[in-house]
């Protein structure tokens, strides 16, 4: 016969598997958890153009993931057809003749892989990135693409700091 106190179960940890990458209903799950709040923490991460509004919810954290929550809000009478969202840390400065390095950061996790906005609809998503910190004098870039003839669509991209990663409260 094989017993077990409930209390044992409130510490499972997120990378379950051996890789170090959490089981995708496990994801799934917290996502859903935090699409079902409705709070938002940070401020002033949002970019605007052309009737589009991209903004950094939340940020949280659980054991070794980052859940980014998103906001994109369409307000204008034409549909949003999204191409792809780009993460990645690059300098906070580029100076005219310097180096750049960017490193790009790929997601483990997207709830709803939205590729349409309709118009004048608000729409929630959230990405999960493996634990990070950014060095000094970097930032974490966000950038939401259009699909568009040729290279003309509308690009939004939003910056996030490391304190706003540091100051990620745990769910």
């Amino acid at each position: 016969q094989l017993s077990r106190r409930l209390e044992d179960f409130h510490s499972i940890k997120i990378s379950g598997t051996g890789n170090g990458k959490a089981p995708e209903y496990l994801l799934r799950e917290l996502s859903c958890q935090i699409l079902s709040k409705n709070q938002k923490h940070i401020k002033k991460r949002k970019a605007k153009k052309d009737g589009i509004k991209f903004q950094l919810s939340n940020i949280y954290l659980k054991n070794d993931a980052l859940f980014f929550e998103l906001e994109i809000t369409n307000q204008t009478n034409l549909g949003y057809e999204v191409e792809g969202f780009h993460w990645w840390i690059d300098d906070k400065k580029q100076y005219k003749a310097t180096n750049v390095q960017e490193y790009q950061i790929k997601p483990e996790y997207r709830h709803y892989k939205i590729e349409y906005i309709p118009a004048k609809t608000k729409l929630r998503e959230v990405f999960v990135l493996p634990k990070l910190t950014i060095p000094d004098k970097r930032i974490l870039k966000i950038e939401m693409l259009e699909k568009a003839l040729g290279n003309t669509g509308r690009k939004l991209s939003l910056e996030v700091k490391n304190n706003d990663i540091l100051e990620a409260p745990t769910f």
